[in-house]
Parts: C-alpha cells; structure tokens; sequence
C-alpha cells in the first residue's frame, strides 16, 4: 500500500516526508523545554554540594570541602549529618541549615559538576542510579521530598535554587507526561528521520 502511494503520488510524499524534520525538531524542542528547568536546579549549589562522588560533602556557592571534614562513610562510627543539621535552618548566616531527614545521597546519586542534561536525563531514568524509583515516583520525589524542597527556602546567606519549587514540579510533570524524552537523545532520533527522509527522496526523485 505504501509503495502504491510513492508510485501514485510521489509529490504527496516528497511533502510528507519535507515535514518530518520539522516534527522532529518540535519534538527535540518540547524535550528541551521541559527538561532544562530540572536540570539547572539539579547544578545548583544546593543539590551538587550533597549529590558528590567522592562520599565529602560541600559548602558554598564555591563549593568547598565541608569546614567539619564530614564524609559519609563516618556513618558507621556514628558521624551522622544530623548530629548537627537540625530539622529545620537556623535563623542566623553561617549556622547549619536543616531539613527533614538531612543525610548524604549514596555515591550512585551523584551529580557531576560536568554532567550535561543528556547524562542527569539518562541518570535519572536508570534505576540503579535514581534511587531504585520508577519515573512517577522519581517525579512524587521531586514534589514530597523535604530536601529537595529545602533547596528553595535554604535559610539565611544561601542561595535558592533557581525558579520555584512549584514551577520545577510542575516541568517535571510535563517531562514525564512526555514520555520522559532526553534532550540530546530527542535531536540524534531527528537527525536520523531527517536524513531518512533525504534519503528517501532522492531516491523518489531518480524514479
């Protein structure tokens, strides 16, 4: 049936196939709307200064070495965070700030200072480095966790992640809701179609 169409009406198809690179791009578009807004709150201080590799956990918008020397393997001997981060900041700059449950995500969480949104995406949707969650419960994280929302009201001498949360829970919604594309991952899968369709029409046209 198909091949009926091409023989029919090559310059039906020829039209057709002009509009897959722009719905393509529409698409790698919406990916890139939707995504970029958690991903330069995930960069921020206030989510990498925790989210390390190395088990030592920040300070600052410069992110220095934690001024105590905390590192979370100390767990065990019983060094936890909230031996001195409380459940809530106090009121005072450069005083430790607090939240529910304040302890260092494991290594497998961590979010590299060179990451671009294609790696936290990809990340994101492996379970093995999200936190054992699927994407729904990856994004009732987002919206229920109380760390994640401390990072907007970090207390006194800090600054906030940027947006606000309801903004970042609301484009977290839209990723999922849009299959949860990756944005690099949307522009190969259009530069594929597109040169498909290049292909594919010169090879109509020498018909």
């Amino acid at each position: 049936m198909i091949m009926r169409l091409v023989w029919r009406h090559p310059h039906k198809v020829l039209w057709l196939l002009g509009a897959v690179p722009v719905v393509m791009l529409c698409l790698a578009d919406q990916a890139q709307a939707s995504f970029m807004p958690l991903y330069q709150v995930a960069m921020n201080p206030r989510c990498t200064n925790c989210h390390v590799s190395d088990d030592r956990p920040r300070q600052t918008d410069d992110r220095v070495i934690h001024i105590m020397n905390v590192q979370g393997r100390l767990r065990d001997l019983g060094q936890k965070c909230s031996s001195c981060h409380g459940e809530k900041n106090l009121k005072e700059p450069h005083l430790p700030p607090g939240a529910v449950g304040w302890d260092l995500p494991p290594p497998e969480l961590a979010f590299k200072a060179d990451m671009d949104p294609f790696a936290l995406c990809m990340q994101w949707k492996n379970r093995m480095t999200n936190g054992d969650r699927s994407l729904p419960e990856l994004v009732n994280h987002f919206e229920t966790d109380h760390l994640v929302r401390w990072t907007w009201l970090p207390g006194p001498g800090r600054t906030p992640s940027p947006g606000s949360h309801k903004e970042f829970v609301a484009a977290a919604q839209t990723w999922l809701k849009a299959g949860a594309p990756c944005p690099e991952e949307s522009k190969d899968w259009m530069k594929r179609d597109a040169q498909f369709s290049t292909n594919l029409s010169e090879s109509i046209g020498g018909w």
